[in-house]
């Protein structure tokens, strides 16, 4: 049986209408103009708190130029980056594929003496450098007498595309700063008519108010997320 999530972008949609009280054809705004202005500003904001963790394997294809130092190119990757957490060399990642072959033919002892080298000669090597350039480089800064490749993985955390890869435990807050997006979009719409006159009399649009309220749903949920636990301990040294 095939398994689908229950958060999605008609769950997100229809959450927002049953906050703003609107049915499917009470909003200035369309299904379709509701998830692109989420994927541009809240995803992106939203990301900044709870960010999506991806990893990406550079290899020698990827270098754009060598001189003076190597500068990488992500390509065909449909995240955007927030930062780049860490550079795994691959002199220090283990062959899991070489290694279980080696177990399967009953003598792994050639991959642990490699593995073991490796270890001593990135002791006794500098490491090198690198800084990330946004929004899709990354340059790299050899050091001498570098034992590294040029191939390494990195460790990335990017923005969420969808709302399926959001932590359950925070979809709460992400379907509340969605809300608070559009209603304050649909409250600025609003506000340049400030009211209409119907054959049922004045209707006031009341854009000032929803505007307020949608500051007040953004400001609550941001102070939420800052208040998340981080996912690893966090050692006070003072």
């Amino acid at each position: 049986m095939e398994c689908t999530s229950w958060q999605s972008w008609a769950n997100t949609i229809d959450y927002i209408k049953t906050e703003l009280g609107a049915d499917t054809n009470k909003l200035e705004l369309s299904d379709a103009q509701i998830i692109q202005k989420i994927q541009d500003h809240v995803l992106p904001e939203f990301s900044m708190y709870d960010g999506l963790q991806k990893f990406y394997f550079m290899t020698e294809a990827h270098i754009i130029n060598d001189v003076p130092n190597l500068l990488y190119e992500f390509k065909d990757f449909p995240y955007k980056i927030i930062k780049i957490k860490g550079k795994i060399d691959k002199a220090t990642y283990i062959d899991y594929d070489q290694i279980f072959s080696q177990s399967l033919a009953g003598d792994v002892t050639d991959f642990l003496v490699r593995q073991n080298y490796l270890d001593m000669s990135k002791l006794a090597g500098a490491d090198d450098t690198w800084r990330f350039m946004p929004p899709n480089k990354i340059q790299v800064t050899k050091a001498s007498f570098s034992h590294l490749t040029n191939e390494f993985i990195l460790d990335l955390e990017v923005v969420h595309n969808s709302p399926e890869t959001i932590n359950p435990g925070l979809y709460q807050e992400f379907l509340d700063l969605s809300t608070s997006y559009i209603m304050r979009a649909i409250g600025k719409i609003r506000k340049k008519f400030n009211n209409m006159t119907t054959p049922f009399g004045q209707i006031n649009m009341n854009a000032d108010e929803m505007i307020q309220e949608a500051k007040e749903l953004h400001d609550r949920t941001i102070d939420d997320l800052r208040k998340t636990p981080p996912d690893q301990y966090v050692w006070d040294l003072n």
